[in-house]
Order: structure tokens, then C-alpha cells, then sequence
């Protein structure tokens, strides 16, 4: 019995379940880590469901699959439309595709979700 406890996953902040069914927002202090100048009214999220992720990405939307374990997290190719936005949301959508490319890990807590492994830390509320 206590072999079966040791092998669970202790921490509820990394267990991958959680992630699905969620739309996550990106908040403003990791959108201005990204760009210089974060378009007004610009909004970044992604949703976990089914093991997909989807979301927008500043202009465009994006999917793809992704892979998580006991807090390890990453993306495979990420599929998206192909509008055209203002320079700024471009510029936001290229940073935030790359960091989200780059992700190792994740982390849920009360205050929302945060993926880490790159350069930049993108921290999520729900929305």
C-alpha cells in the first residue's frame, strides 16, 4: 500500500489532469515580457481538452497535441490560421508561439497556471 502512494503524484500543482477543460488567459505582465508594447486589447489563451491544446494567439488562432507528465510539459507542431493583424499583434503572436514552443514544464496553482523552460515564464489566469 504505501508502494502505491510513493509512486502517485504528491504535488496537485503538477498533476496534467488538471490542465483539461480550462481556458486559460495569458495575464499582462508575461504579454509585456514578451513585446515592449502589448496591443491594446489583445488577448492570448490557450484550452487543454482531449489532448489537444487550442487557443489565440494575439491575431490568429492555433492547435496542436501536446504531451504532460508529473509536470513536464511540451507541444508538438502547432497548426494556425493565417490572418494578418497590426505589426504589434504579430509581433506578440511570434514571441508568445516561441515561448510556447520552448516550454518544459507547468505549474497550477491558486493564482492560475505558469509554463517555464524558455527564456520567458508565461503566466495564465483562468478566463
Amino acid at each position: 500500500m504505501l508502494l502505491l502512494g510513493a509512486c502517485a503524484s504528491s504535488d496537485p500543482g503538477t498533476d496534467p489532469g488538471r490542465l483539461e477543460g480550462t481556458q486559460w488567459v495569458l495575464d499582462a505582465a508575461s504579454a509585456g515580457s514578451l513585446v515592449d508594447t502589448v496591443p491594446k486589447g489583445a488577448r492570448v489563451d490557450l484550452r487543454f481538452q482531449d489532448g489537444q491544446v487550442s487557443g489565440r494567439s494575439g491575431c490568429n488562432t492555433y492547435g496542436g497535441s501536446y504531451d504532460a507528465g508529473d509536470g513536464s510539459l511540451s507541444f508538438g507542431q502547432m497548426q494556425m490560421t493565417l490572418m494578418a493583424c497590426e505589426d504589434g499583434l504579430m509581433q506578440l503572436e511570434s514571441a508568445y508561439l516561441d515561448a510556447l514552443g520552448a516550454t518544459t514544464a507547468f505549474q497550477i496553482s491558486d493564482s492560475g497556471l505558469l509554463l517555464t523552460g524558455g527564456k520567458v515564464a508565461l503566466s495564465f489566469t483562468t478566463g
